[in-house]
């Protein structure tokens, strides 16, 4: 295990990162949209760092020189303002407050359940490691010697990789700090929306990242087992995954859903900036807020692709908003004004041009060689949804959130309850479920008032395609949908239950109760939330590894496998284009832990992944595993099929003599490695 003097450290250079990072932009975002300053800073810096780090790699530069542009502007601020442009650096402290807070006590909940080890913590770390040991764009792919990972949106990794370089912080300290850094993040984003939308209870707004859904409860309730209860409560829906935000921040893969819930929260918060707050700022302030939409928009598909479903429409269905709402400033020029030429005014006086044409292009260019290198499988097409979800199960997953807009949009609905009729045929059909968020929608799309309701639109949007059509892929004919539904409903809770919050704030700050009850109803919500905060703590302090707590996410190996442990020791002083032999044994399992421990690259490791993104036209498939097996069965055979590879390490431990009849090679190797059972060989020929 890493020494705790290392541990503390890496904490320390990673914050001390991440606040250099905000303090390059932030006088911007002060002097021109200071309601939301110190928020886009923190996020958009650090996918702003991602950008500029991956373009100094594509231009052969070391990842380092990533940080020169930011202490360039950390100069020229102090410079050009003599140091005036941070004075009100220090009157944010509610914001570090709850900025640092939430990434230490995630920091706690990851140190008492610190295990690369489980779902697809391999493959996540597997990729932040190699892109670590050597980084090159694009990065080397350690489960399939020879290719790299143009087949997959791999940014987020990048982001978190490239800082973890500069900090000189391990590869196994670094899995764990990714999801406090993307709790964080997050938390600060949503407690912005609060601010702008809503008067007094702007702490509401952090609920949908730290509630469970309603299965969680009932399956409480029925007796379900306690260390179950999360994992259950993310399967209700036949079939499908249904995840939430602290069922992702608790389990800890740092997966491309999870790492892009911090972007997706600025991009609402940026949307939200930009409904509420269009005609009142000036031409500077929107130039500056259409770029930060911007590269939080272009970060998106290299971060998770899935979510440029939701967000590029919900980009351009904003600047309709704004004109068909008189958001804009039409005195100026709003859509109804004559075309005088794309000058810098127009533009930014007509919101449909920016929003619908200019962004989805500046976004697109963004990463523009990304998306030339880009060679995956990818989808094969749209299917129509023949199960759709049982409404039973689907007021489990959504409930929270439909009952707010129920009390949110019971005026309108008296004025029209002949919508209320469509849920009739959709019951015929067995498409309720549909039904319900049809009936939503409608009533959504003639209030139209309010950044909420945009939300709310685009959320349900999400829920409302999943029970109609699937984005088809390799799952196979009985988990035909779970894909679809698990990228489009974690954005979707994240759109519906921060619009939901907004809407609930509102109908508190009206009701009769909040004139006669305001201080209780605040403190109350504060006291609300510090429990809903400190109540995932809880389990992981009671009920952990002997070794806990650590950031060393590898610590498990030490006890569990301390033979394959001293073997990744050594395999990480190889060099990094060392390409090493171990077993394949399947997908979520064991095998694969060399390459993902060390992020050196193997013949395969979890195949079913690499056939995903990869097309297997030239049947490679069935070729390196078939290659593989012969390196451990057939001794004569071992040095050629190595070379045919260019992998020059041969490595024998439990894991391989389970899953292959070993037969250790002699001749063309020197054993380099032993600890225990495991053995590893060097190719001398």
């Amino acid at each position: 295990m890493l020494p705790a003097g290392v541990q503390v450290l890496a904490v320390i250079f990673w914050l001390g990162l991440l606040t250099l990072l905000y303090l390059a932009i932030y006088p911007f975002f002060k002097t021109y949209l200071p309601k939301v300053a110190v928020t886009v800073s923190f996020t958009l810096s650090f996918l702003l760092f991602g950008i500029v780090s991956w373009y100094a790699v594509y231009l052969a530069l070391p990842v380092q020189t990533a940080v020169i542009p930011f202490l360039c502007l950390i100069g020229w601020n102090l410079w050009k303002t003599k140091g005036d442009c941070y004075r009100h650096v220090w009157d944010e402290k509610n914001w570090y407050l709850l900025f640092y807070g939430t990434f230490i006590l995630f920091l706690l909940i990851r140190a008492f359940s610190p295990d690369i080890n489980g779902a697809e913590k391999f493959m996540d770390h597997a990729f932040l490691a190699s892109m670590m040991i050597d980084p090159v764009i694009p990065p080397h792919d350690p489960w399939f010697a020879g290719g790299d990972l143009r087949v997959y949106y791999y940014v987020g990794y990048w982001i978190l990789g490239a800082a973890g370089v500069v900090t000189n912080t391990p590869s196994v300290i670094v899995f764990i700090l990714a999801i406090p850094t993307i709790v964080a993040l997050s938390a600060v984003n949503c407690y912005a929306v609060g601010r702008l939308l809503i008067k007094d209870l702007h702490l509401i707004t952090l609920i949908p990242l730290l509630i469970v859904n309603p299965a969680f409860i009932a399956l409480w309730i029925r007796g379900n087992h306690p260390s179950m209860l999360f994992w259950d409560s993310t399967r209700i829906i036949t079939d499908t995954i249904t995840e939430y935000p602290l069922f992702s921040f608790t389990f800890g893969d740092v997966h491309p859903h999870v790492i892009g819930i911090c972007n997706q929260t600025l991009m609402i918060l940026l949307l939200c900036t930009a409904v509420s707050c269009w005609k009142k700022i000036n031409k500077k302030s929107r130039i500056l807020l259409l770029a930060a939409i911007t590269v939080s928009l272009g970060s998106m598909p290299v971060i998770n692709s899935w979510d440029l479903f939701l967000y590029a429409p919900a980009v351009m269905l904003t600047g309709l908003w704004i004109a068909i709402t008189g958001a804009g400033d039409r005195k100026e020029g709003g859509i109804r004004s004559r075309f005088t030429g794309l000058s810098c005014s127009f533009i930014l006086q007509n919101p449909i041009v920016p929003f619908c044409i200019l962004i989805p292009l500046a976004a697109v260019a963004l990463y523009l060689p990304f998306y030339l290198m880009m060679d995956t499988g990818g989808l094969d097409g749209i299917g129509f949804v023949i199960t759709p979800s049982d409404p039973v199960q689907f007021l489990l997953v959504h409930g929270f959130f439909f009952l707010i807009f129920f009390f949110s949009l019971l005026s309108v609905m008296k004025k029209k309850p002949y919508f209320l009729l469509i849920l009739i045929p959709a019951a015929y059909f067995g498409y309720l479920s549909a039904g319900l968020a049809i009936v939503f929608l409608i009533y959504l799309i003639i209030r139209h008032d309010s950044s909420p309701d945009l939300l709310a639109i685009v959320g349900l949007s999400a829920i409302l395609f999943c029970e109609f059509f699937y984005l088809k892929d390799h799952m196979g004919a009985e988990w035909y949908r779970m894909n679809t539904v698990f990228k489009m409903y974690l954005p979707a809770w994240l759109l519906t239950g921060i619009a939901g919050m907004v809407m609930a704030g509102s109908l508190i700050e009206r009701s009769s109760l909040w004139s006669a009850h305001k201080t209780r109803i605040t403190g109350s919500l504060r006291v609300l939330v510090c429990i809903l905060f400190i109540l995932p703590l809880l389990p992981a302090i009671t009920d952990h590894a002997p070794y806990a707590p650590t950031l060393d996410g590898s610590a498990f190996l030490d006890t569990r496998y301390p033979d394959d442990a001293a073997g990744i020791r050594y395999l990480k002083t190889l060099p990094a284009d060392t390409v090493i032999v171990e077993a394949e044994g399947g997908d979520y399992s064991y095998y694969g832990r060399m390459s993902s421990f060390t992020g050196l690259a193997t013949i395969i490791g979890w195949p079913f992944h690499e056939i995903m993104w990869r097309n297997d036209d030239s049947n490679w498939y069935n070729t390196r595993l078939c290659d593989l097996r012969m390196m451990y069965e057939n001794p004569e055979m071992a040095a050629s099929l190595m070379q045919k590879y260019h992998a020059t390490v041969l490595i024998i431990g439990e894991a391989e003599r389970s899953r292959y009849a070993v037969k250790p090679p002699l001749k063309d190797f020197i054993q380099i490695f032993k600890a225990g059972s495991t053995r590893i060989y060097r190719l001398s020929a």
